[in-house]
């Protein structure tokens, strides 16, 4: 179908003379379904889905409406979405000014506009089936008044290692779809429903990208990935990468073996597509990624190896076969194995591709969404009106728990904020001030503050002094330093920014916290996990914080355990013995 043919299309429905007429431009759409060519094809989905959003009232095929978030805020479709305009009509949001002004596009503003507003922008006769995002945890941002809408909010979490956000997600939104069943106890004690699909819908097939080279397989082995201190990896990326460095001068004069890293997108897939066999490393948000789909449609053979960790075994979960579809290779037997599959070549080009016609056929975003649309149509969802004033608190503090963009983090605290006027017990009240308390004076200021509490303690909010931050924080955890949650808030302020040394604090660690137990924590109170430490650089802190905090939060499955978790990463940065 050429771009002639759909401008054609357009314009005789400016003209169109009835329903009939409508139907039969409907059809003729449809018709022009099968005969488009792969290059004309995203323009061609594109343009029927705006034909179909501009007369939805009176057409005759009813499709799914799906309201798409932050996944498209830059550009509507990308590759994750494209190929479910197939199935479903879509409607895609974005906090983007510049966006184009279509039918398929709806901008919001994140402070001024909520659902209820969002949906009055809805084309006439959309009435969408669910809300749904991707990659719901790591930086992207959601609307206001999700559990308002009438529909059910989706929410695909491939960044399992994002720790309290993770957690957050799973009171923000109706379901979830975790990218590996082994998270599935993680996000299951929440107010979300757990629902699987490969890849927790995040990736899929991405056959689209790659047209297959013609010019041969001329590298028998690549790796495309870089070394990592990523604490997700436990260094098992640079060990691969140091033994493929190590066979490449070994057989040097029998194979040719490619190690590059930060390539350009072109770049990257020709590697690819000339590639027998491509290596691939998987850490802790498993059991594949986006690497593992992209190795197997470009036509070369997968290599894996997973990163393993006690209490979150390896599962692929039958979504691609382990020597059928990829070779599962460990430090010890990677020489012998890429031996065994170079010398039989056959073998490598016909699991090669299996593996991505399986993965085309079974696994692509087309097939994916049909399988969604269906669990979500199947869960007979009704909404539950009870929670509508934590809205504001949630996303709050989803942005908020974003402790690699600070601005992110002020935008969550403002929310946070405003919220606070809905807290019904004092004590939270103060607790949560108290936990974001510096990232709440930067973005609301001192006055909001005072404010906010002068209505609870009058005589506490004339005594505040606005420069001294520190004594605002131990004037709010002296209205109760026996409480559980003002006394971590307190401590890891402290810790964070150097307040104190951390020989005082440890003594008022160890009475409150060693082995003591709060089967009250829930979700309505905000803790502050430290954020640094002044013994610590960096990288230190970060592996510390992943292997005593955010992998810890993985493993549990209530929220009392996820009070232990917090209790111990605490206690271990104040070198407290448990």
């Amino acid at each position: 179908m050429s771009v002639e043919s759909i401008d054609a299309l357009e314009e005789e429905e400016k003209s169109v003379r009835g329903k009939s007429h409508l139907h039969e431009l409907e059809n003729r759409w449809r018709k022009a379904m099968v005969e488009v060519s792969d290059e004309d094809e995203f323009l061609y989905l594109v343009h029927h889905n705006r034909f179909r959003l501009r007369n939805i009232s009176s057409l005759r095929e009813k499709r799914p409406g799906i309201l798409l978030g932050y996944i498209n805020d830059s550009h509507f479709p990308n590759f994750h979405t494209v190929e479910i305009l197939k199935v479903a009509d879509m409607v895609s949001l974005t906090l983007n000014e510049n966006s184009s002004n279509e039918i398929d596009r709806i901008r919001y503003d994140l402070v001024k506009d909520d659902m209820n507003a969002i949906r009055k922008r809805l084309p006439k006769g959309f009435s969408p089936a669910f809300f749904w995002d991707m990659q719901a945890v790591h930086g992207h941002v959601h609307p206001r008044g999700l559990s308002c809408a009438p529909f059910p909010s989706v929410a695909s979490i491939c960044h399992v290692q994002q720790g309290p956000a993770v957690k957050t997600i799973c009171e923000m939104f109706d379901f979830v779809l975790p990218v590996g069943k082994v998270f599935s106890s993680a996000v299951s004690y929440g107010k979300a429903s757990v629902l699987h699909l490969p890849f927790g819908f995040n990736w899929a097939s991405f056959h689209r990208l790659f047209k297959g080279g013609d010019g041969g397989r001329d590298v028998d082995v690549s790796i495309t990935f870089t070394s990592s201190s990523n604490p997700a990896y436990h260094e098992l990326r640079n060990r691969v990468t140091s033994l493929v460095s190590e066979f490449q001068k070994k057989w040097a004069g029998r194979f040719r073996v490619e190690v590059r890293s930060d390539l350009a997108k072109e770049d990257y897939k020709n590697l690819l597509e000339r590639s027998k066999i491509s290596l691939n490393v998987v850490g802790i948000n498993g059991p594949f990624n986006y690497r593992s789909c992209e190795i197997v449609n470009s036509g070369a053979l997968l290599f894996q190896t997973n990163v393993t960790e006690e209490g979150l075994p390896v599962d692929y979960e039958g979504v691609l076969e382990e020597g059928k579809h990829f070779v599962s290779f460990t430090l010890e037997d990677l020489e012998s194995q890429l031996l065994d599959y170079l010398g039989d070549e056959q073998r490598t080009s016909e699991m090669a591709f299996s593996a991505s016609a399986h993965l085309k056929e079974e696994h692509s975003y087309e097939e994916l969404s049909k399988s969604l649309i269906s669990k979500i149509s199947e869960a007979n969802f009704k909404r539950d009106f009870s929670s509508l004033d934590k809205d504001e608190f949630w996303l709050g503090t989803f942005l908020w728990q974003q402790y690699q963009k600070e601005d992110t983090r002020l935008l969550g605290a403002a929310f946070i904020g405003q919220s606070l006027a809905h807290c019904s017990n004092d004590l939270r009240f103060f607790s949560n001030c108290l936990a974001i308390l510096p990232e709440l004076a930067r973005s609301l200021g001192f006055d909001f503050l005072k404010k906010a509490i002068l209505g609870r303690n009058e005589a506490l909010a004339e005594s505040l002094d606005p420069n001294n931050l520190k004594q605002i924080a131990v004037q709010l955890f002296t209205l109760k330093v026996d409480h559980v949650a003002t006394c971590y808030n307190f401590l890891s302020l402290s810790l964070e920014l150097q307040w104190s040394p951390p020989e005082m604090l440890r003594p008022i660690a160890e009475q409150a916290f060693v082995n003591k137990e709060w089967p009250g924590f829930s979700g309505d109170w905000i803790l502050r996990p430290c954020g640094a430490v002044n013994d610590m650089d960096s990288l230190g802190f970060q592996e510390f914080r992943h292997r005593r905090f955010h992998l810890p939060l993985l493993k549990v499955r209530s929220k009392e355990q996820e009070w232990v978790v917090y209790r111990d990463y605490l206690l271990a940065l104040l070198k407290v013995e448990v």
